[in-house]
C-alpha cells in the first residue's frame, strides 16, 4: 500500500458521523409571521430593526438625516428626496464622502438575518460597502424563513447582479479582535414595513 493509500484510508477509519439538516424556521412560513425571528437574528448579529406601519417612518428618518447635515443618498424611489440617480456613476473616492445610504431591499430571510438587494435597488454596486451607515427598507410580507425559500423567490437572472446583506460589516481574523465597518458600514439599520400595524 502507497503512502497516499495508507492516509486516505486512515482518514476514512476516523470519519466522524453525519449531521442531520436543521429544520427549517417555522417549517417554511413566511411574511410577517417571521419578523421577530428575522429580527432577533439581525439584531444579534450587530443590526438594528425597526418597524412601521408605513414608509413614512422611513421618510422621518430620512428627513431628519438630512435636516442634521449629513452626506445622504436616497435610493428609495418612492420617497421624496429619491437623489440615486445623481449619483449612479459617482468614483470610488466619491464614495468616501457618504455617510447614510438608503435602499430598499426585495426580501429579507429570517434565518441569517439577510435582506436580498436587487442590482436596480443599489444605485451603485460599491455603495452598499462605502457608506458609513445603511438604512434599508424590507416589507414585512417579503420575509422568508430560509435561504432555499429566497433562491426560490430571487431572480438574478432578470438584472444578473444582486446581493444579501446581513448586519454591519465585521471581521475578527486578526487576533480574533471583533473590527466593526472593517470593510463595509459601520451600522445597519432595516425599517420593517408591517401595515397590518397602521
Amino acid at each position: 500500500m502507497s503512502s497516499r493509500e495508507s492516509i486516505l484510508s486512515r482518514i476514512r477509519a476516523n470519519r466522524p458521523p453525519g449531521t442531520a439538516l436543521p429544520e427549517s424556521i417555522q417549517g417554511g412560513a413566511s411574511g410577517p409571521a417571521l419578523l421577530s425571528p428575522f429580527s432577533a437574528v439581525l439584531t444579534g448579529i450587530g443590526g438594528q430593526v425597526l418597524t412601521a406601519g408605513s414608509l413614512s417612518a422611513v421618510q422621518e428618518d430620512l428627513d431628519a438625516a438630512f435636516r442634521q447635515g449629513r452626506k445622504v443618498i436616497n435610493g428609495i424611489r418612492s420617497l421624496q428626496g429619491a437623489n440615486g440617480n445623481a449619483y449612479a456613476q459617482m468614483s470610488g473616492s466619491d464614495m468616501e464622502a457618504v455617510e447614510v445610504l438608503y435602499l430598499e431591499g426585495a426580501l429579507g430571510v429570517a434565518e441569517n438575518g439577510a435582506v436580498w438587494l436587487s442590482e436596480g435597488a443599489l444605485v451603485h454596486r460599491l455603495l452598499p460597502f462605502a457608506c458609513r451607515e445603511l438604512v434599508l427598507a424590507l416589507r414585512a410580507e417579503s420575509i422568508v424563513a430560509d435561504m432555499h425559500e429566497a433562491y426560490r423567490r430571487i431572480r438574478i437572472d432578470a438584472e444578473g447582479y444582486g446581493l444579501f446583506i446581513a448586519g454591519p460589516s465585521k471581521t475578527a481574523d486578526i487576533e480574533q479582535s471583533l473590527v466593526i465597518g472593517a470593510h463595509g458600514p459601520l451600522a445597519l439599520r432595516v425599517w420593517v414595513i408591517d401595515e397590518t400595524l397602521k
